[in-house]
């Protein structure tokens, strides 16, 4: 059974679900460079751009006639 989610029923969802985990910082720095290289920021936007085409391929992202995006997920029946 394929059930559908909007993104922004989705994003909500994660941020309700995250709310406590995110506000908990490090008590210490766990990397030595304060910011990203040029290579690293390249390489992070060449892999979102993947992973966006790919679910788009996939199905699990699904383009709405206004312009929003729709994340579809599979749910196996037991």
């Amino acid at each position: 059974m394929v059930s559908e989610i909007l993104l922004d029923d989705w994003i909500k969802d994660v941020k309700k679900r995250t709310s406590g985990i995110l506000s908990k910082r490090p008590k210490r720095p766990f990397r030595a460079v304060d910011s990203r290289s040029p290579e690293e920021s390249d390489a992070l936007a060449y892999s979102v751009m993947l992973t966006w085409n790919n679910a788009l391929e996939s199905g699990a992202l699904k383009e709405e006639q206004d312009g929003s995006y729709r994340i579809c997920t599979q749910k196996k029946m037991s």
